[in-house]
């Protein structure tokens, strides 16, 4: 039997009957808890933050109001994660979060548009576990990253607004994570990088809008391995879109290339040839991607998987391109087992003269998720909808374009 839990002011206890004695009598424990043991809420400005982060026990929220420089917050583990609420706090150069243990930061705008942070970066990630970020709000003038992880375990961070920075979001070194539903616009560069890192999940984000500088490789989410290090392994992106002047989803040779690596479910409508890429990938999956070129481009928006090996291919749709002012370049495929494309209509063609539609429902060709068609699908294709464009089928080597 369990006595209800008493509050005497600064402490309480409990009573609890655990048996009973040789004369019949209970046997009884009390058990005393401090106030401590019960999450609190304390509310901090810039020059009581530090003070609260000292007092905070597992479990405990951090409010956080007004300005903040330059701060930092380091060497504290838990097994129950800290909250700091951001959601009244503007910040202006960087968050330094060093060797912590559980910690999860909410909301919180960060503008950087001075150009000007100790660190390059809105907030910085060194080391610790089970950090994450949610309804994080970061803006800047094109020079600045938005949130940058380096050797953290369990690194989080959702439904972010990334604008204007030169990089959204950046792992690197990471051990496990999750990006899902953030926005990046106006990127000089890449969305969100993902180098030397393992066990990374990233879904339904998005990047619009992009703003690339001269000399810029723009991607919406780029991986790679290291030279020296274990090959990147086991990340997924799935289920992300990319629209406008930057490459989509992709993996490159630096390093060794990538082990298990996924791209499913990705949309592209591009102006730049890598929609979906992965080079020296080895028992990757790369389908049900769709790629698609914005009329009067340079290149031709493709899906690439070149080199590596017993990578599969299946139900990627790739748009007829449209006014290209560059003949396509045309790169051997030689990696994939199964290599299957629809082949959809030009961006933006919904006329009915042109089949588009009636291709499409034929076929379930939609964006992100193409159906693979049998062979006398295609034929009927071919014969009824000409002006979709002939696609193939083949299993084996295929040539794709660049």
């Amino acid at each position: 039997m369990t006595a209800p839990v008493s509050d005497f002011g600064a402490g309480m206890f409990m009573v609890v009957a655990i048996g009973r004695g040789a004369a019949g009598t209970a046997v009884v424990l009390m058990l005393g808890l401090s106030a401590s043991a019960r999450a609190a809420t304390l509310n901090a400005t810039a020059t009581t933050l530090d003070a609260a982060w000292k007092a905070a026990a597992p479990g405990d929220t951090i409010k956080l109001s007004g300005s903040f420089g330059l701060t930092r917050l380091s060497w504290k583990s838990q097994t129950k994660a800290i909250t700091l609420d951001l959601t009244k706090a503007v910040f202006t150069n960087t968050l330094n979060i060093s060797h912590v243990d559980g910690l999860k930061v909410v909301g919180g705008k960060f503008d950087v548009t001075s150009g000007v942070t100790q660190y390059g970066r809105a907030v910085v990630v060194y080391g610790g576990s089970n950090i994450w970020f949610d309804k994080t709000y970061i803006v800047g003038v094109g020079n600045q990253q938005g949130i940058a992880f380096n050797d953290t375990v369990k690194a989080s961070v959702s439904r972010g607004t990334f604008k204007g920075l030169y990089v959204g979001v950046a792992l690197t070194r990471v051990e496990g994570g999750n990006m899902t539903k953030n926005n990046v616009t106006a990127a000089v560069s890449d969305g969100i990088d993902i180098g030397d890192s393992h066990h990374v999940t990233a879904t339904y984000n998005s990047c619009l809008a992009g703003n690339p500088g001269a000399g810029v490789h723009p991607d919406c989410i780029q991986l790679w391995s290291v030279d020296g290090r274990p090959i990147q392994s086991d990340n997924v992106i799935s289920y992300n879109n990319a629209v406008g002047p930057t490459q989509g989803f992709t993996s490159f040779t630096a390093g060794g290339g990538g082990l298990r690596i996924s791209f499913l479910h990705n949309t592209v409508t591009s102006s730049y040839p890598q929609g979906v890429a992965c080079y020296d990938c080895v028992d990757s999956t790369i389908s049900y991607n769709s790629v698609k070129t914005i009329p009067g481009s340079r290149f031709m928006t493709n899906i690439n998987v070149i080199g590596g090996s017993n990578n599969t291919m299946v139900g990627n749709t790739i748009g007829v391109p449209v006014g290209l002012t560059k003949s396509p370049d045309i790169i051997p495929n030689t990696s994939a087992t199964v290599d299957s494309f629809i082949t959809l209509p030009p961006v933006g063609d919904t006329s009915e003269s042109s089949g588009a539609l009636l291709a499409r429902q034929s076929l379930g060709a939609t964006a992100g998720a193409g159906a693979v068609p049998e062979p006398q699908a295609w034929l009927l294709m071919l014969i009824g909808f000409g002006a979709v464009g002939a696609a193939a089928r083949r299993r084996g080597a295929r040539a794709v374009a660049a």
